[in-house]
């Protein structure tokens, strides 16, 4: 008997020998029985007796002994009830402990789950378990087991609702399965198996997964059993989910270098058959496929030919040849992609069903400009075996409008020597455009070059707003005030006209032109020309020329169809230079999860980057550093501890004095916070303020013993801001400093530990003083860079 120990069970054997009373005693969670009579007597009197999860019945022969019974079983019961109890939390504790260890291993999510697993399995006994995370079919797969046969983790894939498991995901509800043989949603295997416990995985309110639990027992998951898993379900569930962000930002990283790559092939190489090699090659990269083929149509036929391939090295069979053909005169017939993630059933490809077939999927993509399609990129099988998605598409459609470009550009250059000039100043401007992702560099740089290439008198870019659809002018060379507030509806004007149609215009003479829209007469007649800036068959917006007819000739057909090209470039560098802002602003989101991160880790320190951040720029703006400066000083506040994360727990969180060992293990953080960050190319400075914040203006600080105006400014501005937030808040070895005492602290250490120029500042916005700072005795002390 699990609740009664054996010396209360011999003296409740004592106590019915002595008052010559018969006793029987059943444990109503396993019906063991205990027989303290040894005769085989009538037992009139029975009761029940509870106390939390745990009940007996009793059975006696004397009614006179039954509250004395009575109030010793209950005594017992309430004593193993607290004893249980405070298992539990021990329990709980436990679990909180060893998943918080392993939390800062937050890029190895296999990892950090089955340690979850193993923990869940640990505290509640179970003898398996694992966790399965729900995929894009909504099928539930294992990821990680304990105690389970391997060939059962390969193989099972449940269906939302099928078995125990299948069940608590499609519900959401945590499932708590007694016995497992009398309930019919239970999906039987060949292990043993009598009571289970599952668990939903919820990000939100989301379905994300399942963390189960098995028993060879019958009633093996108590109460608090549930709420131990639920707890570790939720952090299982948070790791999934931030290793996702961090899978999905990488991704994001590793495309837009890929396609930066593809942008400097198109802009550096003018020989069609090499560029187009190295395009192909770029995309079974980004891509991961198995292969990819370009095929470009003859110029007098509809005939194709393979112009670049690359991908897997097995030779292709006749069947996959006339498909491939196949499928790319479907594509140039139909002109628009071609998504299949099953050739087998599709039915425009039927004919192909049963032949020998290395790809089971293809996509498959025009290349054109306005002037028609001029050949057919095809894709074929992940080599994940995944389908083809829709942010799949958008790339490769992306690189279809880019290879169209080259194409464009290439053929311009075989056509004649006379046009060399022309496409060597196409890739110039390529290569300018793409030189900067700064919305309004890029613009501006737009409007310049074109002005110089046209010696235009007049220039305007409009883009297209989202909210109204109507085309505003953002950048202008030459035009009036007045001019340049106009505005278009799609179809309005010459510009809103060429938008509409999506197709450059030619106006000889805006004189003679009834849609040439102005405020007032012009006092000048003027020749134009406009191009649509066009990214993936969405308007972006128009360029519009104008020349003086008193000064100069007017356009020409030549000069539309090179705007045509510069203007699809355009819209390139302007789509790159958007999607290169929202990077940015996904990055920086990351940088405020890190901050907070590392927070996290010590709840005396819940804020700190951040309160460090205010501070700094606090101090940044008093002493007149620009907007940019005060971005990078901002960053480096918030990251300025982010090496921390590979500092051990035991260290950060102790209590009191550290030992040598320990301090030099947390001077280590500043080298282990520039390592993390080093490879992000726009937080190179941030990674060297970062080094140096623990420096000292006397020498004596680390890593590099740096001094004076030898250490950045920016780490002599966080190094203040750090240190007076650490006095002003609470830590696990003290209180918190007052505000004053904190000053003046700050006031002693001026000259040996901080820069007293940059102390001075700070004690002036800390106390709001009107008088103006003084000025730094250096320019290198009041610029950041």
């Amino acid at each position: 008997m699990n609740y009664i120990d054996k010396k209360f069970l011999q003296f409740l054997a004592d106590f019915c020998e002595v008052n010559g009373c018969h006793l029987v005693i059943r444990d109503r969670r396993n019906n063991e029985i205990f027989n303290f009579s040894g005769k085989n007597v009538e037992l009139p009197y029975e009761t029940k007796v509870t106390s939390g999860h745990h009940r007996l019945n009793f059975k006696t022969d004397r009614e006179n002994v039954v509250p004395l019974i009575e109030y010793l079983l209950r005594d017992r019961l309430h004593s193993i009830a607290a004893r249980d109890e405070n298992l539990h939390k021990e329990k709980l504790i436990y679990s909180l402990k060893k998943v918080s260890e392993g939390m800062s291993n937050i890029y190895d999510q296999k990892a950090v789950l089955q340690m979850i697993l193993d923990v869940a399995t640990e505290v509640t006994t179970a003898h398996t378990g694992a966790i399965l995370l729900l995929d894009d079919e909504e099928f539930l797969n294992i990821t990680v087991a304990k105690g389970k046969d391997q060939d059962l983790v390969n193989k099972v894939k449940l269906h939302l609702g099928q078995g125990i498991t299948g069940w608590a995901a499609q519900n959401a509800r945590l499932l708590n399965v007694p016995d497992v043989r009398k309930d019919e949603r239970f999906y039987a295997t060949y292990e043993e198996v009598k009571s289970e416990l599952a668990v939903p995985l919820m990000s939100g309110d989301e379905v994300i997964g399942v963390l189960n639990v098995d028993s060879k027992n019958q009633n093996a998951f108590s109460k608090e059993d549930e709420i131990m898993l639920t707890n570790l379900a939720d952090q299982a569930a948070r790791i999934i989910e931030n290793t996702r962000l961090y899978r999905k930002a990488s991704q994001k990283v590793a495309e837009l270098s890929i396609l930066f790559q593809i942008n400097k092939a198109i802009s550096t190489i003018l020989d069609l058959d090499e560029l187009l090699k190295v395009i192909v090659d770029l995309i079974v990269r980004l891509l991961k496929v198995e292969k990819a083929s370009l095929l470009m149509k003859n110029n007098e036929e509809s005939a194709l030919t393979v112009k670049a391939s690359a991908g897997i090295g097995k030779a292709m069979t006749d069947a996959e040849l006339e498909l491939e053909e196949r499928i790319s005169m479907h594509v140039l017939s139909s002109g628009s992609t071609l998504v299949s993630n099953d050739l087998s059933q599709d039915p425009a490809f039927a004919s192909f069903s049963g032949r020998s077939l290395h790809h089971s999927s293809v996509m498959s993509v025009p290349i054109g400009l306005r002037t028609g399609i001029t050949g057919i990129l095809n894709v074929f099988t992940k080599t994940n075996k995944t389908h083809f998605n829709s942010e799949d598409v958008d790339l490769i459609e992306t690189i279809a409008i880019q290879v169209a470009s080259a194409i464009s550009n290439a053929r311009l250059y075989e056509k004649a020597t006379e046009k060399l000039r022309e496409l060597s100043l196409i890739n110039s401007l390529g290569s300018k455009f793409n030189s900067s992702l700064d919305i309004e560099r890029v613009l501006q740089l737009f409007i310049n070059e074109l002005q110089k290439v046209y010696d235009a008198d007049r220039v305007s870019l409009m883009l297209l707003e989202e909210e109204s659809r109507r085309l505003k002018i953002k950048k202008t060379y030459g035009l009036p005030t007045h001019e340049s507030e106009l505005s278009f509806d799609i179809g309005e004007g010459i510009a809103g006209k060429a938008a509409r149609l999506e197709k450059p215009l030619l106006v000889k003479n805006t004189a003679h032109c009834s849609e040439y829209k102005v405020f007032q007469k012009a006092p000048s007649e003027y020749s134009l020309i406009c191009a649509p800036l066009i990214f993936k068959s969405r308007v972006l917006g128009v360029i519009t020329l104008e020349r003086d007819l008193a000064s100069h000739n007017p356009f020409n057909q030549d000069n539309l169809d090179l705007l045509s090209t510069i203007a699809d470039q355009g819209a390139s560098a302007i789509e790159n230079a958007h999607l290169y802002t929202e990077l940015v602003n996904l990055y920086l989101t990351t940088i405020q999860s890190l901050a907070s991160a590392i927070d996290a880790k010590d709840p005396y320190t819940h804020g700190h980057s951040q309160r460090v951040a205010d501070y700094a720029v606090k101090i940044a703006e008093k002493i007149g550093c620009s907007p940019s400066e005060l971005e990078v000083i901002r960053h480096t506040a918030l990251l300025h501890d982010i090496g921390k994360i590979g500092i051990p727990e035991r260290i950060l969180l102790k209590p009191g004095n550290l030992s040598d060992e320990e301090f030099n293990e947390i001077r280590k953080h500043p080298m282990l916070g520039t390592e993390i960050i080093k490879s992000i190319k726009f937080l190179g400075q941030v990674s060297q303020f970062m080094k140096h914040h623990h420096e000292r203006f006397d020498g004596r600080g680390y890593p590099d013993g740096l001094s004076g105006e030898g250490i950045p400014v920016g780490s002599r501005i966080i190094a203040i801001a750090d240190t007076f937030d650490a006095m002003t808040s609470d830590r696990p070895y003290r209180k918190s400093c007052s505000m004053d005492w904190a000053m003046q602290e700050l006031k002693r250490c001026s000259g040996s530990q901080f820069d007293p120029w940059l102390v001075e500042a700070f004690i002036e916005v800390l106390s709001d003083a009107p008088k103006v700072v003084p000025q730094s005795p250096s320019v290198s002390r009041k610029k950041v860079g």
